[in-house]
């Protein structure tokens, strides 16, 4: 499961999660192979956990994200996924600002965005030999060179 902010979560309240990032996916009425995969992999995961999980519901109960932790957690997941062709389109980024104010977040989704792409840079810490490619990645996310270096190199 993507795992990048601990929260405990029902399973109605994980599916939730997962048709928001459904609908992610498909705002560009254009499923990205490497959006399923992500989508695939998380569901896939609440298999091995729940067992068959049936299908998802049509409509989206964000009343479930009832604490800032989950509501967090969604957020980073769709991010996750609209960033999964490292671009985020417009209608991305429309999207999570909708979260966001459905929310009442103080966050925005260049945050989101920059925080997703530190945790992904971070896989690459210790790993000097990609440098520039990590720099170049971290770009897409916003990062400046710097920043990406102090990731890399923490």
């Amino acid at each position: 499961m993507i795992n990048l902010t601990e929260v405990n979560l029902d399973l109605e309240t994980t599916l939730c999660i997962v048709g928001a990032m459904k609908e992610m996916a498909n705002i560009d009425n254009e499923l990205h192979d490497s959006e399923k995969q992500i989508i695939d992999g998380f569901v896939k995961e609440l298999e091995n956990e729940y067992g068959d999980v049936g299908t998802l519901p049509s409509s989206l109960n964000l009343s479930l994200m009832d604490t800032p932790e989950k509501q967090m957690l969604l957020l980073q997941c769709v991010t996750y996924v609209a960033l999964a062709d490292e671009k985020v389109a417009e209608e991305e980024r429309n999207l999570l600002n909708t979260y966001i104010r459905s929310f009442s977040l103080d966050v925005t989704p260049q945050d989101l965005i920059q925080g997703i792409g530190r945790l992904v840079l971070s896989r690459y810490r210790g790993i000097t030999l990609f440098a520039d490619k990590a720099i170049e990645l971290g770009k897409t996310f916003g990062l400046s060179e710097e920043q990406v270096n102090s990731i890399i190199t923490e």
